[in-house]
């Protein structure tokens, strides 16, 4: 579960997080920020502050708590975000940085000198498949020793999973049934596809709370299902790349 701090939750998010999960990870919420959609102030020192509560009340993943990874603070200015990076770690929560698919590549060096978990942003919207794909395989590639995790790419992609696949991604896919009225299915050359519902089913999930659950519950399920999918397309290509990007 990948919560974010731009986001209130309600008094969650304040107080804890969302129950009925085991691993979280947590985002600064600067996607958020970047699109005027934060619905609280996002700034360094209270985001930091705030990774430490939730660090003391959960825990870390790894020291059997439930806390896997938190998102550093990016902004659009790259000098800004690393200046956001190094503050955190000094502060003793070392994040896990984002680097922004058009920022200089000397920057990702830099960061994955840094750091063992990088996060690649402004990639999850108007990027093509294959352009995903190209992205992917010149981090990976690259930076083979790099932990990568691709931000709010889901299943878009899939055409570039095939081959070069990130060590992670997050994804809200699951969710589009309720909030736009889309259904989930499987293609054998997408993996999984995103379709628009008739409008009569469309108004079926609006009237229809029992339907709606239905449908978010056979999107999670498909997602869930994503990763054996994918085994079963994967090339000899892709397995050349297994062992240097830690899958």
């Amino acid at each position: 579960m990948i919560v974010s701090y731009g986001r209130r939750h309600g008094d969650r998010i304040v107080n804890g997080l969302p129950e009925g999960f085991n691993d979280y990870m947590i985002d600064s919420g600067g996607f958020q920020l970047a699109m005027g959609t934060q619905e609280r102030g996002v700034f360094i020192e209270a985001y930091t502050m705030w990774v430490k509560f939730i660090l003391k009340k959960y825990g870390r993943l790894s020291e059997g708590g439930a806390i896997s990874g938190w998102v550093g603070l990016d902004t659009a200015d790259w000098k800004e975000s690393l200046r956001n990076y190094e503050y955190m770690r000094k502060e003793g929560v070392t994040p896990i940085p984002v680097w922004k698919a058009f920022w200089p590549d000397d920057v990702l060096s830099y960061l994955c000198d840094q750091y063992g978990y990088v996060a690649i942003g402004g990639i999850a919207f108007g990027a093509s498949k294959k352009v995903l794909r190209n992205t992917f395989e010149r981090v990976i590639m690259d930076h083979g020793d790099t932990k990568f995790h691709g931000l709010g790419v889901g299943i878009r992609g899939g055409f570039a999973y095939k081959s070069f696949r990130p060590y992670s991604v997050d994804v809200s896919t699951w969710s589009v049934p309720a909030r736009y009225g889309h259904d989930i299915i499987l293609d054998p050359k997408q993996v999984l596809k995103e379709v628009k519902l008739p409008e009569a089913e469309r108004q079926r999930l609006r009237d229809d709370k029992n339907y709606e659950n239905e449908m978010v519950l056979k999107a999670i399920r498909l997602m869930n299902s994503l990763e054996v999918e994918l085994e079963k397309m994967h090339s000899d290509y892709q397995l050349q790349f297994r062992k240097e990007s830690q899958l």
